[in-house]
C-alpha cells in the first residue's frame, strides 16, 4: 500500500474506525479565519474521487492516522472567514493540511445522523447521540439557564 503523505491523507471519519453507519452530516464551523497557512479542511467531490462505497483505510505509520484515499486530488480547500459553515457527507472523503503558523486554527465540529451509531458489539453511543428530531418532530430541547447579568 502507498504510504500517505500531506496530499493523499483522505479519510472518512468512522470508515478510519470500522463502525458501520447510516449516511451522516458533518458541519465544519470555522471558529478563525481559515486559510491555506493554517492548514484548512479540503473536501474531495465524489465527482473527483469517483467512490462513495466502503474502502480500505491503512494506518499511516508515521501519524498513526488511518488514511483512505490514495490519489492525485487535493482536494477543495475551505478558504472561508471565520463564522463559515462546511457541510458535507460521512462518504466525502476530506483531511486537513499542516498549520504553518504561529496561531491556533479552530474549528467547531458537530455530526447529524438519522440514528445514533453504537461502538462495535455494544449498544452504547460512540458519542453523545442525543436524538433531537424523530419523524420530523423536536424531541429534544436542550434545558436553558437563567443568566444573571
Amino acid at each position: 500500500m502507498p504510504t500517505p503523505s500531506l496530499i493523499t491523507d483522505a479519510h472518512r471519519d468512522l470508515y478510519k474506525r470500522e463502525v458501520p453507519h447510516r449516511e451522516y452530516v458533518t458541519v465544519w464551523a470555522a471558529v478563525d479565519d481559515m486559510t491555506l497557512e493554517n492548514g484548512t479542511a479540503f473536501v474531495l467531490p465524489y465527482s473527483k474521487v469517483g467512490i462513495r462505497t466502503l474502502v480500505e483505510h491503512v494506518r499511516d505509520p508515521d501519524s498513526g492516522d488511518k488514511c483512505g484515499y490514495f490519489g492525485d486530488e487535493p482536494g477543495v480547500p475551505a478558504i472561508v472567514p471565520a463564522g463559515s459553515l462546511v457541510v458535507f457527507s460521512s462518504l466525502v472523503f476530506h483531511r486537513s493540511g499542516f498549520n504553518t503558523t504561529d496561531r491556533m486554527r479552530r474549528a467547531y465540529v458537530t455530526q447529524y445522523s438519522p440514528e445514533p451509531i453504537f461502538k462495535p458489539g455494544t449498544h452504547d453511543p460512540m458519542h453523545l447521540a442525543v436524538p433531537f428530531l424523530e419523524d420530523g418532530r423536536v424531541v429534544h430541547r436542550p434545558k436553558r439557564e437563567a443568566v444573571t447579568v
